[in-house]
């Protein structure tokens, strides 16, 4: 998933504040290598969310695609709406996995004795 990253999630949050960044740019304010970056903007560029275009050097410019930021944001308000039942399924389902969870550190922590 494009989003399940902190690393994309900053690249997102960098490209927002500054409009559109070369890719060396990127690796020097975000301090990623050149692997990382490029392995995250590829799955940036997958999904949609970000653009890319070649500048006259051999750097590549990066941008978010507007379009597509504005369509997911569009979807996840639909999703998470109030009036969405199977949002409030799954709000109520990740809350007993949560409080299943929580029981289960706290017993093992109780039992770590033995």
């Amino acid at each position: 998933m494009a989003l399940a990253d902190e690393s994309r999630l900053r690249i997102l949050e960098l490209l927002a504040a500054e409009g559109e960044v070369r890719g060396q740019d990127l690796i020097n304010k975000l301090e990623l290598s050149q692997p990382d970056l490029s392995r995250h903007l590829k799955t940036l560029v997958a999904a949609r969310l970000v653009q890319e275009r070649r500048a006259g050097d051999t750097n590549k410019l990066y941008q978010l695609n507007g379009a597509a930021i504005e369509d997911l944001c569009a979807k996840l308000t639909q999703l998470f709406s109030p009036d969405n039942a199977q949002a409030n399924v799954m709000a109520a389902q990740a809350k007993a996995l949560r409080n299943a969870a929580l029981l289960c550190v706290g017993w093992h922590s109780k039992c770590s004795h033995f």
